[in-house]
């Protein structure tokens, strides 16, 4: 979530609570939006977001699957190699970023005494691509764009609001 919830806001959030017998709190959560799911004629709640971009510029972008999605998917950078068009497969390399461990947050883990449970380790980039159900016609579109150089960014970061906008490409946070 990003962007400011504000009065008005709150008590549209406040109303489809009491109109769907939720907690009335004003505030998102699981519940709310798994309601606003419902509500919209849709059956679950997508973990992912998948976007394509070209030249630069937005051309669409799709809610995905993300098997066993409190699990990280890490951050890793797919390039097509060169192909055919037409071809039936396409080669990639894979480049995996090293997420840094931030001193301080180890620093208190130890502090904390907590050092007995170890944080998850992220994914790699071969179990990343098969958590992610991406749907077949979205594939198929995406095979019809693909050129060699094309590249696919997994990330648990998202997107930088306002980084990738118009006349930007992706860019990648690494933390």
């Amino acid at each position: 979530m990003d962007g400011v919830l504000g009065r008005m806001t709150r008590a549209a959030i406040r109303k489809f609570q009491s109109d769907r017998d939720l907690p009335q709190t004003g505030e998102v959560s699981e519940a709310l939006i798994a309601g606003l799911y419902r509500a919209a004629g849709k059956d679950d709640v997508k973990a992912g977001h998948l976007y394509v971009r070209q030249n630069h510029k937005n051309v669409f972008d799709v809610a995905v699957s993300v098997k066993d999605p409190g699990k990280p998917l890490g951050t890793h950078i797919f390039t097509a190699l060169h192909f055919v068009k037409g071809a039936e497969t396409t080669r990639w390399t894979a480049q995996t970023i090293k997420e840094r461990v931030d001193p301080s947050a180890k620093a208190r883990r130890e502090k904390a005494n907590d050092l007995a449970s170890p944080p998850v380790a992220a994914s790699t980039s071969g179990e990343a691509l098969e958590r992610i159900e991406i749907p077949e016609t979205v594939r198929a579109l995406i095979s019809e764009m693909l050129t060699p150089g094309s590249s696919l960014i997994v990330s648990d970061s998202g997107i930088m609001a306002g980084v990738a906008g118009g006349g930007t490409d992706f860019v990648v946070r690494a933390l």
